[in-house]
């Protein structure tokens, strides 16, 4: 349930309602996940996040 979590904060990149820019989010995600869940989480982030641009158009 927690790769939920970093897929919704993909989403939300990509339909660009966020504060602040992809970049910070990514090395957050970078210096806060554990390793051995980064690899699972940055798939779901960047699944999200291309699905939305995809819907969106954006």
């Amino acid at each position: 349930y927690r790769t939920a979590n970093v897929a919704m904060l993909g989403a939300a990149v990509g339909a660009r309602v966020l504060p602040f820019p992809e970049s910070t989010l990514r090395a957050v995600l970078d210096a806060e996940i554990p390793e051995r869940y980064r690899a699972v989480n940055k798939a779901a982030f960047e699944r999200a996040m291309k699905c939305i641009r995809l819907i969106s158009g954006t």
